[in-house]
Order: C-alpha cells, then sequence, then structure tokens
C-alpha cells in the first residue's frame, strides 16, 4: 500500500510538472506571438523611410532650409536622404605611425565587414526566414555580394542599445569600441559560470527557468558540479527564440550595443584581445599618460592569431543537430555582425533528436 501511494504521488507529480511546464510554454509562446505583433504594429504605424533613418542614422532635410517647395510638411513628411555608415572605414584620429601597425588593419577590416552588414539588418533581423535562408545570407555577408533592405521594415531600437542611452553623439573624435565574443563559446562559458552548483545566479535562474530546465533535463546531476546539464541549458537556448526571453548573462550583444546604429571605430574579439588592447591603449595615448595600465585578455596575445574554432566546438560534440541550429538562428545577428563562423561547430553535431 506504502508503494503504491508513493507511486501515485509521483504519478500526480509528474502530470503537475508536465502541465506546469506547457503552461510555460503557451506562456513563451505568447510571448514570441505578442513580439512578432509589436514588429507589425511598428511597421504599421511607421513607413519603411523613417525606420531607415533610425537603422542607418539618416540625415532628414530640414524642411525649414531653403528650396524648402521639395521638403515635407505636415502632410508630406522630410524627405530621407540614405546615407549608409561611412565607408572610408575608423574615423577616430590615428596617427600615421600606429597606422603602420598590423593591429590598425585588423580593426579596419572589421569596421568595414560591420559597415556591409548593416546593409542587410532587416534581413538579418527578419525572424520569418528559415536555417537554410539564413546561412545563404550569412555566406553573402562574408563574401560582400549582399544587398541593402531599403524596403523591409523592422521595429525601432530596445532602449538597451538606443545611442541615447549610451550618450553617443555621432562626433568623429568620439572613441567607439565593442567586445564580442563568439556566441558559442559565451553560451558556454556562461553556463560554466552561472550554472555551477550553489553559485548565487542559480536562485535567480531557478525561478524564472526552473521549470523548463526539470523538464528538459535527462541526466543525474545529483554527484555533479552543475545544477543542471549543459544539454538541458542548451535546450533552453534553443526554446529562447527572443531576448526577452533570456537572462541578462546570454542574451545578444546586439541587444545592448545595436552595433548598427552606433558607430563602432573598434571591434575587439575577446579571443584576440590581448595584443589589441594594448594597440588601443596606444590609440587613447595611454601608454604615455597612463604607462602602468594594463588591460588584460582572455585569449592569445599574438598578433596573427586566430580563433580555435576546435575548443569552441568540442563542447558542443554530438548536440543534436536541430538544437544547434535553433541557437544559430536565435543568435544569428551576432554571428553575422561580427564575422564569426559556424561549420566547425555543425561539424560536431549530432543528429536532430526525435522531437525535430
Amino acid at each position: 500500500m506504502t508503494v503504491f501511494g508513493s507511486g501515485l504521488a509521483r504519478y500526480f507529480v509528474s502530470v503537475l510538472g508536465l502541465g506546469v511546464f506547457f503552461l510555460g510554454l503557451n506562456y513563451v509562446n505568447y510571448g514570441r506571438h505578442t513580439s512578432l505583433q509589436a514588429e507589425k504594429v511598428a511597421c504599421n504605424q511607421a513607413p519603411p523611410q523613417e525606420i531607415v533613418k533610425v537603422v542607418y542614422r539618416d540625415r532628414v532635410v530640414d524642411s525649414q532650409q531653403e528650396n524648402s517647395e521639395e521638403d515635407g510638411d505636415e502632410h508630406n513628411p522630410p524627405k530621407i536622404i540614405y546615407s549608409p555608415m561611412d565607408e572610408s572605414g575608423i574615423r577616430y584620429p590615428i596617427s600615421d605611425e600606429l597606422k603602420k601597425d598590423p593591429h590598425f588593419e585588423t580593426f579596419q577590416k572589421r569596421r568595414k565587414f560591420l559597415n556591409n552588414a548593416c546593409r542587410s539588418i532587416r534581413s538579418i533581423f527578419d525572424t520569418s526566414i528559415s536555417f537554410k535562408a539564413k546561412k545563404h545570407l550569412h555566406e553573402a555577408i562574408k563574401t560582400g555580394t549582399n544587398k541593402d533592405d531599403e524596403e523591409k521594415c523592422i521595429p525601432s531600437l530596445a532602449r538597451e542599445g538606443s545611442p541615447e542611452n549610451h550618450f553617443y553623439t555621432g562626433k568623429d573624435d568620439y572613441f567607439t569600441m565593442i567586445t564580442v565574443r563568439h556566441p558559442f563559446a559565451r553560451l558556454h562559458s556562461a553556463y560554466k559560470d552561472k550554472f555551477r552548483n550553489k553559485h548565487p545566479w542559480m536562485k535567480y535562474i531557478r525561478s524564472k527557468f526552473g521549470t523548463y530546465l526539470d523538464a528538459m533535463e535527462t541526466e543525474d546531476m545529483e554527484n555533479e558540479d552543475y545544477e543542471y546539464s549543459f544539454r538541458a541549458f542548451l535546450e533552453l537556448m534553443a526554446l529562447s527564440e527572443y531576448d526577452q526571453e533570456r537572462d541578462r548573462h546570454w542574451k545578444t550583444i546586439q541587444t545592448y550595443c545595436t552595433p548598427c546604429h552606433i558607430e563602432y571605430d573598434f571591434v575587439l574579439k575577446q579571443e584576440t584581445a590581448m595584443a589589441e588592447n594594448d594597440f588601443l591603449m596606444k590609440v587613447l595615448n595611454f601608454d604615455k599618460t597612463h604607462p602602468n595600465l594594463h588591460v588584460p585578455g582572455r585569449y592569445n596575445s599574438n598578433v596573427t592569431a586566430r580563433i580555435n574554432m576546435e575548443e569552441i566546438a568540442a563542447p558542443y560534440k554530438d548536440v543534436p543537430r536541430d538544437i544547434i541550429e535553433k541557437i544559430y538562428i536565435s543568435y544569428f545577428p551576432d554571428f553575422v555582425l561580427y564575422n564569426y563562423d559556424v561549420d566547425e561547430v555543425f561539424a560536431v553535431a549530432g543528429p536532430p533528436s526525435d522531437s525535430a
């Protein structure tokens, strides 16, 4: 009788757990639906040219200036002049001597790559296109064969990444830098740090995502160093399509830094940050004004160092391919805007899961 009672109790607990899980899924789906609705509303309320102004920082012709008969009034909005980011590259004043440093050319190439990628920002943000289409767009941007997205409409900026929130003025002498990291490396790092047993942040993670993680967990973690498995964490990442569904530690860099709204002269990659930090100290003249200042990097200090994709891909070995694809789609802006490869991760992925 005791065995039957405990089994019955487990049965009801399981049913209750599944009920809460599917209720959570409905909540997440509702969030996705309202996000898509918000995109449609934003596009319906503001004509595409207004969105162009926001995305590309275009100049609006002043309706009070001379030759105003061609300019707008309350019935005809001011004409928008399409003016994409400066294609000449870095605008911050740099000495001729520093321009001979190999790091300058590295930063110059990244700046120009980002400028070109931003021409296709609407397609990058398009949540309706397939994995195959995103891979095709990714390759087009890498080869410089992508096209302008002048007619597509996307919602306005998230508050976290607005230029005003960063006190950005757009002046040429304004030092602008963004630090980025390979999305798959960021996710693994977030897991290794925040999911450790007794980590203070786990209390928040459990309160917000515990229902999903419990339902996705398939491993016995009782004697492990982490409260949940990396696989369960990745399942959660695959389920979370929008940044408002994510913890702050694994939201996209795009949400916080919006590189197509703020003209970053310097794109610093953590994978090669040690030597690049030293170069930036020289750009700011800190090597003379603050000679003892040193900003340590995470990875290789060699100027010719390349990103170790085998190291990044290793934790994803045998993870079902459909999970990797969903994460790629969800973090697509961070992959494509900062020119990060993904083929090595797909190469070690396992076959699609039964639920794919």
